[in-house]
């Protein structure tokens, strides 16, 4: 697939994402997708894993949004970087801003791995 390609899909799942639709979030990625986070000592396999590891956090974020900033790709891989957004929703209400940057693998139309790096200091709630 074509950097363009792969990027109009991603931005399909980040809409998904930014709706709570978890349900169509969930099916871009492989059934046996990995999700790779830097504070997890091993990933999360599978795309209902995946869907439901966020759950709880876009219920934290109701109007949750991804602004990407830079996108480049080679073959079949994407990196995208870019600030995730929204009004964090607990013991009291303020805006988070947060640096992310996400490495996928794509392949036949399907996230097959998600690597997600994001500045974890500004998740302090």
């Amino acid at each position: 697939m074509a950097f363009e390609e792969n990027l109009i899909l991603v931005k399909k799942m980040l809409k998904a994402f930014e709706k709570h639709d978890l349900d169509k979030f969930a099916e871009f990625f492989d059934e046996n997708a990995l999700d790779y986070v830097p504070s997890r000592k091993e990933p999360l396999i599978g795309r209902n894993a995946i869907r439901k590891d966020n759950e709880e956090f876009i219920s934290l974020l109701p109007d949750i949004r991804f602004e990407i900033t830079n996108a480049f790709g080679q073959k079949n891989w994407l990196c995208i970087e870019g600030t995730v957004s929204g009004t964090y929703k607990g013991s009291r209400d303020h805006v988070i801003r947060v640096p992310t940057c996400m490495i996928l693998k794509i392949q036949e139309n399907k996230v097959k791995e998600l690597h997600e790096y994001f500045d974890q200091t500004s998740f302090q709630f």
